[in-house]
């Protein structure tokens, strides 16, 4: 399913994850907020997936500065490449 955007023109706005393999699978997932919480919701669904991959992230500080976000890091140290 390809991912769509619907702009109105509006002040809100949305966060959305993706993630593409080789074999042309992907995982994309929209949230109304970007913290550690939907981020990690997003890493869970990611693991189950794709158990051994490349994370490539920039320094927003929910990819890696909070300690939520570390500990599952840490948890799951054996599939990180």
């Amino acid at each position: 399913m390809r991912p769509v955007a619907h702009v109105t023109g509006s002040h809100e706005h949305s966060t959305v994850f993706g993630a593409l393999s080789i074999d042309g699978r992907q995982l994309f997932r929209q949230y109304d907020n970007f913290d550690e919480d939907t981020f990690l919701d997003y890493l869970k669904k990611l693991h189950a997936k794709f158990p051994k991959c490349y994370l490539f992230l920039d320094k927003a500080p929910p990819h890696y500065k909070l300690r939520k976000v570390q500990d599952c890091f840490n948890e799951r140290r054996d599939s990180l490449i």
